[in-house]
């Protein structure tokens, strides 16, 4: 005997293909070449007339692993029952095909070249969407009555350089939250939107030139439209530095003198405090000189006395002092008697 079990996968009556797989083993070996028949009934759900359902083959030959795949799909609310034949045996299984709900999803306030960005912007049921593919038309989703969903919108979105637009709330079905994440339940089985609300922000940029010269506030940080912001700065006066100027960047920023100023942002704005050294440098060069004193020798003769000559001799020293070294002329006289 040959054992049959029929396992099926349940999704909505969106007309998608729901995968049927029946099983066919032997004391629990697969058995693979084994066809097997596959027939649906209908079964009226509730005052919708129960359209035919399609399967896609009738016969079925396992494979290797002893499954036999097949598919069926419809498109309104019924009761199908499924029944899987092989040889004197058969297994059966009835699918519930729930109603659909087209549900819509919108964002606002982000900029065409967001719009076209393969960027994700949410993350539904685990799966990441960029704009065009959460907002497509004209359905975004076909959820089963009664399922329930999450949906994970991004916090932040960055476009340009300066430019990001920051999550607001999400709007369901007329209930707003201003959780970007969470989960939705489609409870009344009608068509329904979510929509996503987002608004810009603007970077000031604030540094100091140079980073040792002092500091500023606020520095960089980002603000909604129209903010009014008062930038200032602070010399490191302990390192020897000064304010100079405001040097910047962006319509509406501040150049000029002044310590403080304010400035508003409708677009992003860079800020750079200009800070200068006071510290200066002495350099001394000493200048060496040497005095030479030439010694004078004279010798004097006489019929009656011989005289030795002086000589003295004077010695020079260099930089800014002079040692003299004098010799003292001694002097011999030596008288002859005639």
């Amino acid at each position: 005997r040959y054992p049959c079990r029929c396992r099926i996968l349940q999704i909505p009556s969106n007309n998608a293909k729901d995968k049927l797989t029946a099983v066919v083993d032997l004391l629990g070996y697969a058995q693979s070449g084994a066809t097997i028949n596959f027939t649906a009934t209908f079964t009226s759900n509730g005052t919708n007339a129960v359209p035919p359902y399609s399967l896609q083959s009738q016969y079925v030959t396992s494979g290797t692993n002893g499954q036999a795949i097949n598919y069926i799909w419809g498109t309104r609310v019924a009761n199908v029952t499924v029944t899987t034949e092989y040889a004197d045996l058969n297994a059966s299984k009835t699918i519930n095909f729930i109603a659909v709900v087209p549900i819509f999803f919108n964002i606002s306030n982000i900029p065409p070249s967001l719009q076209s960005s393969s960027s994700s912007v949410a993350t539904i049921d685990g799966v990441a969407y960029s704009y065009a593919q959460l907002t497509k038309k004209p359905t975004s989703f076909d959820w089963g009555c009664n399922t329930t969903h999450t949906y994970d919108f991004q916090p932040i979105v960055y476009n340009s350089s300066g430019t990001c637009f920051v999550f607001n709330s999400v709007t369901i079905d007329g209930f707003s939250s201003t959780r970007n994440s969470g989960t939705v339940t489609v409870s009344t089985c009608k068509t329904q939107s979510i929509t996503a609300s987002y608004s810009p922000q603007y970077e000031l940029y604030e540094i100091s030139s140079p980073s040792a010269g002092g500091s500023v506030s606020p520095g960089t940080s980002w603000y909604a439209p129209s903010s009014s912001v008062t930038i200032s700065e602070t010399p490191n006066t302990t390192g020897h530095y000064v304010f100079i100027d405001w040097t910047c960047n962006g319509t509406g920023c501040y150049s000029g003198t002044a310590t403080s100023k304010s400035v508003t942002l409708n677009n992003p704005i860079n800020e750079t405090a200009v800070f200068q050294s006071t510290t200066t440098s002495t350099s001394t060069t000493s200048t060496s000189t040497t005095t030479s004193t030439t010694s004078t020798s004279t010798t004097s003769t006489s019929t009656t006395t011989s005289t030795t000559s002086t000589s003295t001799s004077t010695t020079s020293t260099s930089t800014t002092s002079t040692s003299t070294t004098t010799s003292t002329t001694v002097t011999t006289t030596s008288t002859t008697s005639t």
